[in-house]
C-alpha cells in the first residue's frame, strides 16, 4: 500500500465524514432566545411583524392582569415592550399590521371581533360586520395594501368565519368556503403578489375536507383534491412563484408541495427516515418561506426536543434546527424577518422566542416531477430584493419627513 494511495483513502473517509455530519447534525446560528412580553409570559396568543418594518412588532394577550394588545420596536430585544393601555381589562387573540403603514393594526378579541387602530393600539375601534370567535387568523395582502382576509374560529371542529375587508379592515363581508358559511378553519395564506389568490384549510359542512383555493378574491374555491390533507393547519405561498405552495399537517406531520399551483403534490417532508424526513417531528403547525431567499423554509411543531425543521433547498431535503433555549411548548407559528435575519416563532404555551435565521441556501427550485416549471429564478431574487428595497425606503421617507 503506497504512501499516496493512504492519504487518498483517509481523505475519502473524511469526506464521507463531513457529509454525514452535515446530514445528521441539526441546523443552529444560535440558541433561541425568549422574546415574550415579560409580564405576559405564558398569556401570548398571537404576534405578527410590520412587513415595512419587521422589528415592529404586535403581540395579543389573554389571561388575567396583562391582557390586551403589547408592541414593541426592536423585535421584543430585551423585553422591551409596551403594554397599550387603551385594551387593559380584554383579551385577544389575533394580530395583523398592515404592509404599507406599521401603525395600522388590527387585533382579533377573544371571543369577539376584530378591532382596529391606525396609531399602534394607542386608541382602538370596532370595525362594521365581522363575526365574533374564539381565535382569529388575519393576513393583510403584500400587494394590495387595503386587502386583509380573517379566519375567524370557535374552536375545535365548531363553526368559523372566513372575512374579507377592501378597506384596511374596517369593514368586513363573509364569504362561503365549499358552500359552507360557517366552516371549520385552521390555516390562511395569501398569495404575496395576488391578493386575489388565497389558500385556506377547511373542513365545509357536506363538502370535502382539506385545502381550498379561490383566484377570484373569495367569491368562488377551488377544492384541491390531490393534497390528501383532510386538515391543513400549515400552507404557505411561495413569495415570487405563486405556483409553488407548501401544506402541513398536525396529523401526520408530512409536508408537501405543488408547484402548479395545487394541480398536483408531492410529499417533501415524512416524519419516517427511510422516507427522507426528520425523526420526531411528527406534526406540522406552522409554515414560513424566506420572502429574501425562496430556497429558505421553515416548518414548527414537531414533538419533544424535535420542535423546528428547515429546508435550505426549496423542500427537497429538511434538517432539525436546534432547539437549545426554546424550552416551553411547541411552535405553533412561524414569522421571518429578512431584513433583521431573525426567525421568530411562537408556541402553543403561550411563549415567544427569536432566533438568527438561516441565510446559506443551495441550488434552484425545481417543478415536481411531471408537473410544468414555474417562472422562478435569478431574475425573482432581483425582483424581491427591490420590492424590499422599496418597503425600506418608503419607512426611512416616512420617518425623515415626520
Amino acid at each position: 500500500m503506497t504512501r499516496d494511495y493512504r492519504i487518498g483513502k483517509i481523505c475519502r473517509y473524511i469526506k464521507i465524514l463531513a457529509v454525514t455530519l452535515l446530514i445528521f447534525s441539526p441546523l443552529s446560528n444560535a440558541a433561541w432566545v425568549d422574546n415574550s412580553p415579560e409580564l405576559a409570559r405564558g398569556d401570548v396568543t398571537d404576534f405578527a411583524l410590520a412587513p415595512s418594518l419587521p422589528a415592529r412588532v404586535i403581540a395579543t394577550v389573554e389571561g388575567a392582569a396583562q391582557r390586551g394588545v403589547w408592541t414593541s420596536f426592536n423585535s421584543g430585544t430585551n423585553l422591551t415592550w409596551t403594554r397599550q393601555l387603551s385594551t387593559t381589562g380584554q383579551s385577544y387573540n389575533g394580530a395583523a399590521i398592515k404592509a404599507d403603514d406599521f401603525l395600522f393594526m388590527l387585533a382579533g378579541v377573544l371571543n369577539g371581533e376584530i378591532e382596529i387602530s391606525a396609531d399602534g393600539f394607542n386608541s382602538r375601534g370596532p370595525t362594521t360586520n365581522s363575526a365574533s370567535h374564539i381565535s382569529w387568523i388575519i393576513e393583510y395582502s403584500l400587494s394590495a395594501f387595503d386587502t386583509v382576509y380573517a379566519a375567524g374560529n370557535s374552536g375545535g371542529l365548531t363553526g368559523g368565519t372566513l372575512q374579507k375587508s377592501i378597506d384596511a379592515g374596517n369593514s368586513w363581508i363573509a364569504y362561503d368556503v365549499g358552500g359552507d358559511p360557517n366552516p371549520p378553519l385552521f390555516s390562511l395564506a395569501i398569495a404575496p403578489t395576488d391578493a386575489n389568490t388565497v389558500y385556506v384549510g377547511a373542513q365545509p359542512d357536506g363538502a370535502s375536507n382539506g385545502l381550498y383555493k379561490t383566484t377570484d378574491g373569495a367569491v368562488n374555491w377551488t377544492y384541491l383534491p390531490a393534497l390528501n390533507f383532510t386538515q391543513v393547519d400549515a400552507v404557505a405561498v411561495d413569495p415570487v412563484d405563486l405556483d409553488y405552495v407548501y401544506a402541513g399537517t398536525e396529523v401526520s406531520g408530512q409536508i408537501q408541495r405543488s408547484s402548479d399551483g395545487g394541480v398536483s403534490w408531492a410529499v417533501v417532508h415524512d416524519p419516517d427516515p427511510n422516507n427522507g424526513g426528520v425523526t420526531g417531528f411528527t406534526r406540522v403547525l406552522g409554515l414560513a418561506i424566506n420572502p429574501a431567499d425562496r430556497r429558505i423554509i421553515y416548518a414548527v411543531g414537531g414533538s419533544g426536543s424535535i420542535k423546528v425543521i428547515a429546508s435550505t433547498d426549496c423542500g427537497v431535503s429538511w434538517a432539525n434546527v436546534d432547539s437549545t433555549g426554546l424550552v416551553s411548548g411547541l411552535p405553533d407559528k412561524v414569522v421571518i424577518d429578512p431584513i433583521n435575519n431573525y426567525v421568530m416563532v411562537h408556541t402553543n404555551t403561550g411563549f415567544m422566542y427569536r432566533e438568527a435565521l438561516l441565510t446559506t441556501a443551495t441550488g434552484d427550485c425545481i417543478a415536481n416531477p411531471g408537473a410544468p416549471d414555474g417562472d422562478g429564478g435569478a431574475f425573482d431574487y432581483l425582483l424581491l430584493g427591490m420590492l424590499m428595497l422599496i418597503g425600506v425606503v418608503r419607512y426611512r421617507t416616512r420617518r425623515i419627513s415626520a
